[in-house]
């Protein structure tokens, strides 16, 4: 009887064995077929702002003895040196004053502390040159006309404009000193007015 157990487990495990191999064989005779997806890759794009095509400070305006009558201009050219198009705007904007040298006339004219005031008395037009022509025209946009201390109040949207890549936009600027009447003009006598602007070029999404 135990010779029988013997011979039967042997021959069961035989044909465990067999089927087995067997099923190995038949897994890897199914069709197949592979393919690839390689060198994928990712590049990112470029978005860099110059100011007459640098990428440092520019100084526009250095006026010196600038009296009543002045009418000192500028321009900022403004490019999307970068591979993706953006929005240009205004992030913003910093105006300074000084009392300087102070004068009789300046005192006779209500200013005897010598205070800054020809944020109060000098004009800006800032205007986008679209023709580029230098002179504002028919097609141009001016986004601020007013007196020089109001630049701090102008919105960051007041220059909201798309610079797609490798594209320029020109803005000029023309300092307006206008003669009025009376000596009030003697208020910004030996004065000093300085202001930044800090323009922003953000992805348009």
């Amino acid at each position: 009887m135990k010779t029988r157990t013997k011979v039967f487990g042997l021959v069961l495990s035989v044909c465990l064995i067999t089927v087995m191999v067997f099923g190995a064989i038949g897994t890897g005779a199914w069709f197949s077929d592979q393919e690839k997806s390689t060198g994928n890759n990712i590049n990112a794009g470029t978005l860099d702002l110059t100011i007459d095509g640098v990428n440092t400070n520019v100084v526009k305006f250095n006026v010196v003895n600038a009296r009543p009558g002045n009418q000192p201009t500028g321009n900022w050219i403004l490019k999307n040196d970068g591979t993706i198009g953006g929005k240009l705007s205004i992030e913003s904007i910093n105006v300074t004053e000084t009392g300087g040298v102070g004068t009789e006339p300046e005192a006779a004219a209500g200013d005897p502390n010598n205070l800054g005031n020809l944020g109060e008395l000098v004009n800006i037009r800032l205007y986008v040159d679209t023709d580029k022509d230098g002179y504002f025209s028919t097609g141009d946009v001016m986004f601020y006309d007013g007196l020089l201390g109001g630049l701090n109040a102008i919105a960051f949207n007041a220059l909201d404009l798309s610079l797609a890549a490798n594209k320029d936009i020109r803005i000029n600027a023309v300092i307006d000193w206008w003669s009025h009447d009376g000596d009030i003009d003697n208020k910004g006598q030996g004065d000093t007015l300085s202001f930044d602007i800090n323009f922003l070029l953000t992805q348009v999404h």
